[in-house]
C-alpha cells in the first residue's frame, strides 16, 4: 500500500515537472520566434532605408560629376560623394545578407528550415562540437556558393 502511494506520488510529480519542462520549451520558443520576427521587421526597414539612400546618392555623384565637369564642383567633393556611395552600397550590402539570415531564422523557428533546403528531418539536434567542426571546415558543412557583386 505504502509503496504504492509512493510511487503515485512519484509519477505524479514526474508528470508535473515535464508537464513544466514542457511549458518553459513553449515560452522559450515563442520568445524566440518573436524576437525573430521583431529583428526581421527591422533588417528589412534598414534595407528599404539603405536602398532610397543610394538610389538618392546615385543621382547625387551623377549631378556632382556634371558640376565637376562643368567647373562648378571641386574634385574632392566629387570623390567624397563617390566615397559615401560606396560605403553605402557595402551597408546595402551587409544589410541584405543580414536579411537573408533573418529570413532563414524565420523559417527555422517556423521549423521549416529542413523543408526550405529539401533535406530530410533528422529529428536529432545538432552534435555540440558541431560548431567546432564548422569552424574546421566551413566550407565542407553547407553550400556557400554566393553570386558575384555586381
Amino acid at each position: 500500500q505504502g509503496r504504492k502511494s509512493a510511487t503515485i506520488a512519484r509519477n505524479r510529480d514526474l508528470q508535473m515537472r515535464a508537464h513544466y519542462q514542457v511549458r518553459q520549451l513553449e515560452s522559450e520558443v515563442r520568445d524566440y520566434a518573436r524576437r525573430t520576427w521583431n529583428q526581421y521587421a527591422a533588417v528589412t526597414e534598414q534595407k528599404s532605408l539603405l536602398d532610397r539612400t543610394v538610389s538618392t546618392n546615385v543621382r547625387l555623384v551623377e549631378e556632382f560629376r556634371r558640376e565637376f565637369e562643368a567647373a562648378k564642383r571641386p574634385l574632392l567633393q566629387v570623390l567624397d560623394a563617390e566615397r559615401a556611395l560606396f560605403n553605402q552600397k557595402v551597408q546595402r550590402i551587409n544589410a541584405e545578407a543580414n536579411l537573408a539570415f533573418q529570413r532563414y531564422k524565420i523559417l527555422a523557428a517556423q521549423n521549416t528550415l529542413a523543408d526550405h533546403f529539401g533535406l530530410a528531418h533528422s529529428g536529432r539536434v545538432l552534435k555540440a562540437d558541431f560548431e567546432q567542426q564548422v569552424k574546421s571546415s566551413p566550407r565542407g558543412q553547407f553550400n556557400v556558393t554566393v553570386p558575384p557583386l555586381e
